[in-house]
């Protein structure tokens, strides 16, 4: 069987197409969830991506019906126990683990909603949200660490410069797109 492709896609290596067998997954064409096209990879992460959107979440997670919502909140949960647990004891290599799997999941939440058909604006918030409650957990964390156990006053500041910091972007962006203006880039 021929893969067709719309142009600028390319094809999952191991891509089958769809059946009515398969769980439900959105054509690019809309053209139902029985039809035989293959759904292409629109990933920029190569093989890496395209392992993520078939069998983690195509083939793993949305089959067996877990919410891009639920992968979302599992994340930050990951993320603060890590942080928590780990990085305020000092415990900096276990901590870092912990976190990097978990943050992973924040990569997963957008590509499941895709592939479910289409994101939400609910779904969007929960993740910002979210993801603000992670950055203050491991720079609170660190802070903690860093004032007690660490020593370290000047890395204790930065820690809290850095939790400040993340919450100003956050907040600015939100404001000034509250008043209509644009704010797309960063530094």
């Amino acid at each position: 069987m021929t893969q067709s492709v719309p142009p600028g896609s390319r094809p999952l290596p191991m891509l089958t197409p769809h059946t009515a067998g398969r769980s439900p997954m959105t054509c690019l064409f809309k053209c139902g969830n029985a039809c035989a096209h293959p759904v292409p990879n629109q990933s920029d992460n190569d093989y890496f991506g395209d392992i993520v959107e078939t069998r983690v979440s195509r083939r793993g997670l949305l089959r067996v019906g877990v919410s891009p919502d639920a992968v979302t909140v599992a994340g930050t949960v990951g993320v603060t126990l890590g942080a928590l647990l780990f990085l305020s004891r000092g415990q900096f290599l276990v901590g870092t683990v912990v976190v990097f799997f978990s943050v992973l999941t924040d990569m997963l939440d957008g590509v499941m909603a895709r592939q479910r058909g289409g994101t939400s604006r609910f779904g969007a918030w929960l993740d910002s949200t979210c993801d603000r409650v992670a950055d203050g957990a491991v720079f609170t964390a660190l802070a903690w660490w860093f004032s007690g156990g660490g020593e370290d006053r000047l890395l204790a500041g930065v820690s809290l410069f850095c939790l400040v910091a993340g919450a100003v972007v956050s907040y600015e962006k939100a404001r000034a797109e509250g008043l209509g203006m644009r704010c797309d880039v960063g530094v």
